[in-house]
Formats: C-alpha cells, structure tokens, sequence
C-alpha cells in the first residue's frame, strides 16, 4: 500500500494540504488497547515508509467526535485514514458529529480519505451488518453509492 498512499499523500499536498498523515482508529475503538496499539504501530510505520509525520487522534466515543481539537487536526490534513473495527460503531460516532463534517469538508477541498476493512465500509451510504443479520443496516458517510444486500 506504499505506493497507493504515496499518491494519495501527493495528491492532498498538490491540492494545499499540509503533508500529515492522520490516523482515527475509531472502528477499533470497542477493541483491546492491544487493538488500538496495532493500529496506531501499524500507522506509524506506514507514515515513516512514505515520509510523513503521523498524528494519531484518540476518537473513541461519539463526545470525542465533537471535540474542537480533533476536529482542527483533521483540517488541512493530506491523507486522513480510518482503521479496521467495527463499521457501525464507526459509523454511529462520525455520522452527524462535527468531526465528520470537518473530515468531508477536507476530503471535498482536495485531502485524501482512505479507510481500511470498516474504515472503507462506512464510506458507503449504508453499512451492511455482515456479523448479526437480523439487526440490520445503519446509515454509512455517504461517500459511495448505496449497496443492496440480500
């Protein structure tokens, strides 16, 4: 993925970012601190690979969404990247919040939005629940066309 979020880094600086690499581990939130220690080792060193600073943000809880410092460190950011957890609790802690709106607003001025494994998912406009079936669908971001699961 080196070479993907190189070009995904570039292009956010191209466009006026500030060349940072900002990891939300959200998804992962509910997790081990184990869990959380990996995602965050697992940023680091991918921002080392491609040469940029990391800054990851500690949005755990739907109040952390609407919290003025996080959602200034997303803005101007290059490449802002979500981790791999669970799709709905991501989704229920950005969906409405003011962190969400900063991270759109990035990403439509020219910033790179890259997600991994729920990360990816919730950009979709519905987040399919793949673990519980019978509990349904929830609202995703947005950012890619609806999905119809059978």
């Amino acid at each position: 993925m080196t070479e993907l979020e190189s070009s995904l880094l570039d292009d956010g600086v191209t466009n006026g970012k500030k060349k940072l690499y900002v990891q939300i581990p959200t998804a992962a939130a509910q997790e081990s601190e184990t869990r959380l220690a990996y995602w965050r080792t697992l940023g680091e060193k991918q921002a080392s690979r491609i040469g940029v600073e990391p800054l990851y943000l500690p949005i755990y809880t739907h109040e952390d969404a609407f919290k003025e410092e996080f959602v200034e460190a997303v803005t101007g950011a290059a490449i802002v990247y979500m981790s791999g957890g669970d799709p709905h609790y991501l989704a229920g802690i950005l969906v409405g919040s003011p962190l969400w709106d900063a991270m759109y607003e990035n990403w439509s001025s020219g910033a790179s939005l890259a997600g991994c494994s729920a990360g990816a998912m919730v950009m979709s406009s519905t987040v399919p629940n793949f673990r519980f079936l019978n509990r349904g669908n929830v609202n995703g971001l947005g950012l890619l066309p609806k999905i119809n699961v059978i």
